[in-house]
């Protein structure tokens, strides 16, 4: 099994989680984001326009993701390649 890390759960990363859990290729994915929720960042004038709520426009990472991506809220600060570790 391949251990794979997605760091952000932006557009990019929130694609790639949804392109992985698919795939049938044998993944250990892992999504790291510092909130525990994702925003639709095409509706954030609807909010400054106040014709919109935040809460219309959030959803919670864990229920917008598939179950086979574990979801880790954490901040990364540095990234060791060295010994591929997380800080």
């Amino acid at each position: 099994m391949t251990d794979v890390l997605v760091l952000g759960a932006g557009y990019a990363g929130m694609r790639a989680c949804k392109v992985l859990a698919k795939s049938k290729l044998d993944l250990n994915v892992t999504l790291v984001n510092k909130n525990s929720y994702h925003y639709d960042a095409t509706a954030l004038h609807t909010i400054a326009a106040g014709t919109n709520v935040p809460e219309n426009i959030e959803m919670d990472i864990r229920d917008a993701v598939s179950d086979k991506i574990k979801f880790v809220q954490d901040t990364v600060v540095d990234i060791n390649r060295e010994k591929m570790k997380l800080i």
